[in-house]
């Protein structure tokens, strides 16, 4: 554990690895027009171990506790003045879930909503077929659809909720989500993820 990448320098909205110019702002130059959320959160960069970690995780359903712990450390840290009201896992394909048994997101926003209290909403969203993201190079993520609210979607006007992921990549599958979750009258949304990748091309 003590040779993990941990993400030192994050972008307060996207969590993105900040360069040496931005970190007296703690916001990304992007984020200055343009956030990803109002708050992001992700403690490792997703790299050698840290990969390891998620790999295990979404294919084998092992390392979701230890991950979880490392996200509600950072949480402590750096967001406990004013927590979510539900914690939302990004979806899965259906066929996906099949043969994985689990959705690997829905593990951690699990961990995360007991060590926090916070109520957990994992059917929520459904993701519409497709090809997984993690397939598609950027231009196609930042396009692709993919996911929609179920038919029973609870309302959220006025609520504070937080987006969990296991990998922040482009960003692009936590904007279409906040776009739905706006749409159900959501407030302020949050990014709270596993791993971030150093750059946004990855």
């Amino acid at each position: 554990r003590l040779a993990l990448p941990f993400n030192l320098n994050p972008c307060r909205h996207r969590a993105l690895p900040l360069m040496s110019s931005e970190e007296c702002t703690s916001i990304c130059a992007q984020c200055l027009t343009k956030p990803l959320a109002n708050r992001a959160v992700a403690p490792l960069v997703h790299r050698q171990g840290a990969a390891f970690l998620v790999h295990r995780m979404k294919f084998y359903r092992e390392e979701a506790r230890a991950l979880a712990t490392m996200m509600a450390t950072q949480i402590r840290l750096t967001e406990m003045s004013r927590l979510p009201n539900v914690l939302i896992p990004v979806p899965i394909a259906y066929t996906t879930a099949v043969q994985r048994t689990f959705n690997q997101s829905a593990l951690l926003a699990w961990h995360l909503a007991k060590t926090f209290n916070i109520a957990y909403a994992p059917r929520l969203l459904m993701r519409q077929g497709g090809p997984a993201q993690r397939s598609l190079p950027r231009g196609q993520r930042l396009t692709s659809t993919g996911f929609a609210c179920r038919q029973n979607a609870a309302n959220l006007a006025g609520k504070h909720v937080a987006i969990v992921d296991d990998v922040l990549t482009t960003g692009a599958t936590a904007r279409k989500i906040s776009q739905l979750l706006r749409g159900l009258g959501a407030d302020l949304i949050d990014a709270w993820c596993a791993t971030r990748t150093p750059t946004e091309d990855s």
